[in-house]
């Protein structure tokens, strides 16, 4: 019904987009518009230098005045997005950011610089499904080495009568108890009938990490 109203070739197109670097800041606007005598004109704007995606692409509509919806497989909305890019790398103006824009760039900025002090970190980590009494056994005791077993307690503190074990060992740490240690060998073979690596003892799945916390416990370790 549109295109017998308005056929489509007098139609004016405009493709938006918003662009900015880490998604908060640096923002640039695109504009890409096609006119019925087969005329175009690019624009880029900058946005601002604390600037979300968002607030980039709602600058670039104010531009254009219209809205096309999708951005896959359209040529405008491609020309669109590059024209944002270069928008993003122009002299930024000064721009106070709205209340929620704001939350965005502060939540941004903390959860970038947690990502940068934990390098470490995972997210798919099997870790994150075990209760955290489990986690604190797992991670911050068997993964990190900082524990209560003789070797830690005793090589950097000094607590102790040395860093054996009980077994005769010439230490007491993590890889002996969860491998080597041969008063925990029933205990071991209860909970891994079959050998296990040391690495799916702690890195492996969820159902695993578990397993190797039930087995400290069972071991009457202060871990």
């Amino acid at each position: 019904m549109l295109d017998k109203k308005y056929p489509s070739n007098y139609w004016i197109r405009a493709f938006t987009d918003g662009s900015a670097s880490e998604a908060v800041r640096d923002g640039g606007g695109g504009v890409y518009i096609e006119c019925p005598d087969n005329s175009s004109s690019k624009i880029s704007i900058p946005t601002g230098k604390y600037s979300t995606n968002y607030e980039a692409e709602a600058e670039a509509l104010q531009e254009a005045a219209k809205w096309i919806p999708g951005h896959v497989d359209i040529f405008g909305n491609d020309v669109a997005d590059q024209l944002a890019k270069e928008g993003g790398m122009m002299e930024q103006i000064q721009h106070n950011p709205s209340y929620n824009e704001a939350k965005t760039l502060i939540n941004s900025a903390l959860d970038c610089h947690w990502r940068q002090e934990h390098p470490q970190h995972n997210s798919k980590d099997a870790i994150h499904k075990l209760s955290r009494a489990e986690q604190v056994t797992i991670f911050f005791r068997l993964r990190t080495g900082h524990n209560r077993l003789k070797h830690h307690l005793f090589s950097r503190f000094r607590i102790g009568d040395g860093p054996n074990c009980p077994c005769g060992a010439n230490r007491q740490d993590a890889q002996h108890v969860l491998q080597d240690c041969l008063l925990l060998d029933d205990a071991r073979l209860k909970y891994w009938p079959e050998p296990r690596e040391m690495n799916q003892k702690l890195y492996g799945s969820a159902l695993q990490l578990g397993i190797t916390a039930e087995f400290i416990y069972a071991s009457d370790l202060t871990i």
